[in-house]
């Protein structure tokens, strides 16, 4: 079992082991060469970081030049977009959250490994979904 490891304010990293949390392991279970953080996880893990271009050939829009979580989330606000086209991005962007961290649980507590060839069809498929309902 894994867990994520946060940044306070103040840049330092501290992990769930202070709160009791028993982990086996702080490395990124996808890629197992860096430290698991939630910076790792969505946008650096060289395993799913090709889920960002991906996104950007969808929607036509230019990828971050320096991908982070805060420069994803911030990516609608920076397109040429318009503001409805701005808002549909957005719920993509935080489907694209949602589908990355599922997968990621779902490959440290499945006994069956998910397929990464799936994630950017289950954001495009749950992002119509959403936005649809």
């Amino acid at each position: 079992m894994s867990g994520v490891f946060f940044f306070n304010g103040d840049g330092r990293a501290y992990n769930l082991v202070s709160r009791g949390i028993v982990l086996d392991s702080n490395i990124c279970p996808m890629c197992s060469s860096s430290l698991e953080t939630v910076e790792h996880v969505f946008a650096n893990c060289v395993e799913l970081r090709g889920i960002w271009s991906n996104i950007n050939r969808w929607w036509n829009v230019h990828t971050p030049s320096s991908v982070s979580v805060d420069s994803l989330i911030n990516w609608p606000d920076h397109s040429k977009l318009s503001v409805m086209q701005q808002k549909y991005f957005d719920a993509v962007i935080c489907t694209a959250f949602w589908v990355l961290w599922n997968f990621r649980n779902f490959f440290i507590f499945d006994s069956v490994k998910p397929r990464k060839s799936n994630i950017f069809d289950d954001i495009v498929s749950r992002s119509f979904y959403w936005l649809r309902n």
